[in-house]
């Protein structure tokens, strides 16, 4: 039946690790003015620990450039496995600013962040940025549960910037 083909499918998707599991690995992503998301797991991550980063942790890698006369980028990574191993608690990024994975320092760290609500960060146009999707449990049991979407946005052009109306919420 369809739904036994799409169970064997979603199953065979997360029984191995990621191919974006290292730094020299990282996928990656365009910026854009609205979310394209990318589909990712930390299903048997490596652990990495980053000169001065924020731990040895399991974790998956992503780098973009930024736009030209872009001062600003929003990392949103939601959730997706239901049920989930993770939390908006046990899960992380970490951003660099760094042309290459080689070069990553403390100096080069831009913080490590909970995914509570999507991240924005004060970037430099044309420059290359690495960031790490990490978490705190164990990902290697429950190949499933393990399923999040991630996109970088901005909003620095005019032509298309958000309307706001007085008095409204975002």
């Amino acid at each position: 039946s369809l739904a036994f083909l799409l169970f064997a499918f979603h199953q065979i998707s997360f029984s191995q690790a990621a191919g974006n599991n290292t730094c020299a690995s990282a996928t990656v992503l365009t910026v854009n003015p609205d979310c394209s998301p990318t589909n990712g797991h930390l299903y048997q991550a490596n652990s990495t620990s980053p000169i001065g980063g924020c731990g040895n942790r399991p974790d998956v890698w992503y780098r973009f450039t930024v736009p030209a006369n872009t001062t600003s980028i929003t990392i949103n990574v939601v959730l997706t496995s239901n049920p989930s191993s993770l939390t908006v608690n046990n899960t992380s990024i970490e951003l660099f600013n760094t042309a290459n994975c080689a070069t990553i320092n403390s100096s080069s760290i831009q913080g490590c962040q909970g995914i509570q609500a999507p991240r924005t960060y004060a970037v430099t146009a044309g420059a290359t940025y690495y960031f790490r999707i990490y978490t705190t449990a164990n990902p290697n049991v429950n190949p499933t549960n393990w399923g999040f979407r991630v996109c970088v946005t901005s909003n620095d052009n005019c032509a298309t910037a958000s309307t706001i109306v007085a008095g409204s919420s975002l």
